[in-house]
């Protein structure tokens, strides 16, 4: 029960860490989580010597392109944003 509560409470702030750093100027930064992400990946399976299959594979490529759809929104968001600034700027 704690793991599967720790769990969700680890999820929801990286999902906002992420959230976040996509949104800043800097582009750059809102890559950093799924680098790491990326990055536990593999330590998880050279250490644990996991095999390559569906059923191990599937759930890390789920979170890792949900990390990067969460990027590329925000990044969307940023640039509308701005845009918005830059025509109330020329008004």
């Amino acid at each position: 029960m704690l793991s599967a509560v720790m769990s969700i409470i680890v999820t929801l702030l990286l999902f906002f860490v992420q959230k976040y750093l996509s949104s800043r100027k800097n582009w750059l930064l809102g890559i950093i989580i799924p680098v790491i992400t990326l990055c536990v990946m593999a330590v998880i399976f050279f250490t644990m010597k996991w095999s390559l299959s569906l059923k191990t594979v599937l759930p890390f490529a789920i979170i890792f392109a949900l990390e990067l759809v969460i990027w590329k929104f925000e990044r969307l968001s940023f640039y509308k944003t701005e845009e918005r600034r830059m025509r109330a700027n020329d008004l």
